[in-house]
């Protein structure tokens, strides 16, 4: 088992493509196979693979887009220690000028939205969509507004902690406005007046954001 993750994560650094290919296939399958093994340090092997969803031949790309896809249903509380990792490869396929590669990035953001323990999704998400370029914020925007009520069922906190705030500091970008004012309905929805409680709501602020939720 861990000899095997070894040559897995080795050769998922490989020079040579079809090696990449190959080992995310191995990958996928013993996370197929036994998911429950994926805890503590034997994760690291996604340290390995989150590159991999930004691999510079396409091929490896989308093998390793729709790999991640069938694994993170399998993988709800495994992927904390790598979240950031995956975001960061993750959140460039949105951006994307390959049709299949942005598409399949679009469908692997929504399974890691609806399926991962949204505790550790909740700060990494925002402070990648806070430093994305607008092409990915926006897209980003577009599945936060799946993520805010499957995080208020685990801690409303979670969403005041992580997700109020930065889309606080976003308001002033106009090119967001659109794609926000959902994400803002939403928090709305599930926190109610509660969410003009924070430090952040200055005057103006809550201002602007009554007049999106109206």
């Amino acid at each position: 088992g861990d000899d095997l993750l070894k040559v897995v994560g080795s050769d998922l650094k490989s020079s040579d493509w079809k090696t990449r290919e190959k080992a995310i296939g191995k990958l996928l399958e013993l996370v197929l196979d036994s998911p429950d093994k994926f805890v503590g340090p034997v994760t690291n092997v996604f340290f390995d693979f989150a590159p991999r969803l930004q691999d510079s031949n396409s091929k490896v790309n989308v093998a390793a887009l729709k790999a991640l896809v069938q694994m993170l249903p399998l993988l709800p509380d495994a992927l904390e220690m790598v979240m950031a990792e995956l975001l960061s490869s993750l959140t460039l396929g949105l951006a994307s000028k390959n049709a299949s590669i942005h598409s399949l990035a679009e469908s692997a953001m929504a399974a890691l939205v609806s399926s991962t323990n949204p505790a550790h999704v909740a700060q990494p998400y925002m402070t990648q969509m806070k430093n994305a370029n607008s092409v990915i914020k926006e897209a980003m925007a577009t599945h936060l507004v799946q993520f805010v009520p499957l995080a208020a069922d685990v801690s409303p906190k979670l969403l005041q902690k992580h997700v109020v705030g930065t889309c606080v500091k976003l308001l002033p970008d106009n090119k967001l406005h659109a794609k926000l004012a959902p994400v803002w309905k939403a928090l709305y929805g599930v926190l109610g007046e509660s969410l003009f409680k924070g430090k952040a709501f200055t005057d103006s602020v809550t201002a602007q954001v009554r007049r999106i939720i109206s």
